[in-house]
């Protein structure tokens, strides 16, 4: 016990064996065959974002037959809402759709699509001449729509009443999972995604460079010279790559241009993205204008800055087109050869509908980018809100944080966001809920709050962050699975921000890390007299005193709380201890000496 070491991740996310992703491969295979399948008819089959869409492309060299037009993701359905009231009005029903989505416990993530949804479709339908109320929209849509979920714990307690039998009525017959196997099946899942020819990323469109052609590694390398050159820094993050540009300057960035290399099976990866402060509507406005003036591109009728168009499918549109004019213009300016890149188009065209006025979009705006990339990416970086709102950024100082060390402290934020959460849902079905809870428990945060908490958290340490590092760290949590940046309106749309999105498997941080020590703790609290609470004395006693592991203790102690506090177990987290384990036996004959 006195050596006994916490574990850090591994650089592929997740530790699944090569045995247990192939076994889930082949279960997803069996779960999309079913779906499409079962709803081939459906003219609306929905992929939630990110976790489900990112598990089909996953499954992409098998070959499914799905209706041109009729697959999409949740962002997709949000786009073609105008369909779904057109056909309201023909018919008098909304047309059949299946939400598809890959796990579900309490059903946030679930209500969160279909409210979105709700709220969109009333508001087009005074242009159609309808008038529903809320609760007709809800009872019409949860006729019209199926919930399919590749796995799922409990009841989803908290899915709005209406849906229940949407998902009731399913068929797919493998989806329940006792807790503990779910949990392992959630890291598994992201193990799968880090070892496929996937990027997690669901509106960026990202370029593949297979690893068989003669010229890759010269492609790199002269895309590295040319990024050098540009004034991009460099960071290696457990073999992930990640160049980026602050702008105007890393003092006072309001613009972070990123761009990663990610070794996949048999290929480079290559992916955008540009982080930029929050915006106001005024300045957001100027980015879709820009948009608009440089391509002269409608999206199902509505330029970008059409006021009629969804907020958040306004703001992903942009994102991509920012994203994507990035790459375009780091391509063009190292003289790359285009020829030797395959870009993940088909992708992106179900994020924003999957039908002909989505494909039509895209293949437009990725047959005009290569020429208009590099103007209009350096007249969006001129614009002059990028000089007065910049990323709260510390002065660099000799003691900032390393790559580990940084990481370390973006780990402890998402752990403690995704546990906060995780707390709101429990204690809504069990009573006990709390107005600082609720403030506390939201499952994302913009990046620029984000950034000014990781500062508050080393206050009196004398160390400081170093921006590229955080987002370096940022990005290899997401690629791992653990996190997602979205973007995003606030306040009914007076903000355009990025943020920083926490999932289910965000929630295993910490158990993952202290593995090891979870039987000892189990054995622990077999004996507190009242209840777990009196755990913390035995840990600091035991593992602080005893074994002269103070701040070990303190760590063990909060991974107690935030279990415990959030409604879970560690039985939930424990491999299977054997009645040998040597960690146990030093705790029961200390105890007995005791």
């Amino acid at each position: 016990m006195k050596n006994a070491k916490v574990a850090v991740l591994p650089a592929n996310g997740t530790g699944a064996s090569t045995q247990r992703r192939e076994n889930l491969r082949g279960d997803f295979l069996a779960f999309f065959s079913y779906i499409f399948a079962t709803y081939h008819d459906f003219p609306y089959k929905v992929l939630l974002a990110r976790g489900c869409s990112t598990l089909f492309e996953a499954q992409k060299e098998n070959r499914f037959d799905i209706p041109p037009g009729s697959l999409m993701t949740d962002s997709g359905l949000l786009a073609r809402a105008g369909d779904l009231v057109t056909h309201l009005k023909q018919h008098g029903k909304f047309p059949s759709i299946v939400l598809i989505d890959d796990i579900m416990v309490y059903g946030r993530a679930m209500n969160a699509v279909l409210l979105g949804l709700e709220r969109q479709i009333s508001a087009l339908l005074p242009g159609e001449g309808l008038s529903y109320n809320e609760r007709e929209i809800r009872h019409k849509l949860s006729i019209a729509v199926r919930i399919e979920v590749f796995a799922y714990h409990g009841d989803a307690l908290l899915l709005y009443p209406e849906y229940q039998r949407c998902r009731s009525q399913a068929g797919w017959s493998r989806g329940q999972r006792p807790m503990r196997e779910f949990r392992r099946l959630t890291l598994d899942m992201a193990s799968v995604t880090a070892h496929s020819d996937v990027a997690n990323a669901s509106y960026t469109i990202s370029a593949r460079l297979p690893k068989k052609r003669p010229q890759a590694d010269a492609q790199l390398s002269r895309l590295a010279s040319y990024l050098a050159n540009a004034g991009y820094s460099r960071e290696v993050h457990h073999g992930m790559t990640v160049f980026q540009k602050y702008s105007p300057d890393p003092q006072r960035a309001s613009a972070v241009l990123t761009l990663r290399v990610l070794p996949r099976p048999g290929a480079y990866r290559i992916v955008p993205y540009i982080f930029v402060a929050d915006l106001s509507r005024d300045e957001f406005s100027s980015v879709t204008q820009l948009l608009d003036r440089t391509f002269r591109l409608k999206f199902r009728g509505s330029l970008l800055s059409d006021p009629a168009m969804n907020q958040r499918v306004r703001c992903e549109l942009c994102a991509m087109m920012l994203n994507h004019l990035l790459l375009e213009s780091i391509i063009t300016g190292a003289g790359l050869s285009r020829d030797c890149f395959t870009f993940d188009s088909e992708k992106i065209i179900r994020s924003f509908g999957g039908d002909k006025p989505a494909r039509n979009f895209i293949r437009a705006f990725l047959r005009n980018a290569p020429k208009l990339a590099d103007s209009c990416i350096r007249e969006f970086l001129s614009l002059p809100f990028l000089e007065s709102f910049p990323f709260p950024v510390p002065s660099l100082s000799d003691r900032v944080l390393d790559l580990d060390e940084t990481q370390e402290l973006l780990e402890q934020r998402v752990y403690t966001r995704s546990v906060n959460a995780e707390r709101v849902a429990y204690h809504t079905i069990n009573g006990g809920l709390s107005r600082s809870m609720i403030q506390n428990g939201k499952r994302s945060v913009c990046i620029f709050l984000l950034l000014k908490n990781l500062s508050k958290m080393l206050q009196g340490t004398g160390k400081q962050l170093d921006i590229r590092k955080v987002f370096t760290c940022l990005l290899y949590l997401m690629d791992c699975g653990y996190t997602a940046t979205i973007v995003r309106d606030l306040y009914d749309g007076e903000y355009y921000c990025h943020c920083m999105r926490v999932g289910e498997v965000s929630l295993s941080l910490m158990p993952v890390k202290y593995h090891s020590f979870i039987p000892l703790l189990m054995e622990m609290e077999r004996y507190c007299l009242w209840g777990w609470k009196d755990m913390e004395w035995k840990i600091r006693e035991y593992v602080g005193d005893t074994l002269g592991e103070p701040a070990l203790a303190g760590q063990l102690w909060a991974l107690t709380e935030s279990i415990h506090r959030s409604g879970q177990r560690f039985l939930d987290w424990a491999e299977p201890a054997g009645p040998d384990d040597e960690a146990i036996r030093a705790y029961r004959d200390w105890k007995h000496l005791s």
